[in-house]
């Protein structure tokens, strides 16, 4: 999983700073992890996500935002509890998961969410 400053955001989900309308800018759907590093069930959920990221390898992009360093961004997307992930599909508005899921919950997410699947292969 790649972290992902303010600026990346706005470069590759969406430009919040001149945009009303969600409008994604990528051609992958994103998983964005918003995560503190004394929060416990932040780090309960990392290999969870780091499974998920090989499994989704090529077919969904992975980030990471520590809301200590982005709190600007934290802010602007009314995070407010950790984890909170983040479901950016191509074609719709994004999903938000608070909480750490089991792995099952968030496989079913990412397929229907993010690839439009009704079912999980895990």
């Amino acid at each position: 999983m790649k972290n992902m400053s303010k600026k990346e955001f706005l470069e590759k989900v969406f430009d919040y700073s001149t945009k009303n309308e969600w409008e994604f800018q990528s051609e992958l759907p994103i998983l964005i992890d918003f995560y503190d590093e004394a929060c416990p069930p932040c780090k309960a959920i990392e290999p969870i996500l780091e499974n998920a990221s090989i499994e989704y390898s090529g077919r969904v992009d992975f980030y990471k935002v520590d809301i200590k360093k982005e709190e600007e961004l934290a802010k602007e997307l009314g995070i407010k509890y950790m984890p909170t992930l983040v479901l950016c599909p191509t074609n719709d508005k994004p999903v938000v998961m608070q909480g750490v899921p089991t792995k099952q919950n968030l496989f079913t997410a990412i397929d229907k969410e993010l690839l439009g699947q009704n079912e999980s292969n895990v």
